[in-house]
């Protein structure tokens, strides 16, 4: 897992691929670690706030994709 931080530390922004791909393991790995490192407050996730470039008044459901992106930041060392 001090692998993960120290990629976090780079500052970097890294897709969950990305990071699996330089560990050499898979996308599930990556996620539980994350989690991990999160519940034991090495972690915080930060949601990215942003805006349906449709300006409806309101989600009806159209095609734009409403996954809003995930960033981790560090809060301590091991």
């Amino acid at each position: 897992m001090t692998e993960i931080l120290n990629i976090l530390i780079e500052g970097q922004m890294r897709s969950l691929q990305e990071v699996a791909d330089l560990l050499e393991t898979e996308i599930p790995i990556v996620k539980a670690q994350l989690e991990f490192l999160e519940r034991q407050g090495y972690i915080q996730r930060a949601v990215l706030n942003t805006e349906c470039s449709q300006r409806c008044h309101g989600c009806k459901g159209c095609s734009q994709s409403t996954v809003a992106p995930v960033m981790w930041e560090l809060m301590r060392w091991l």
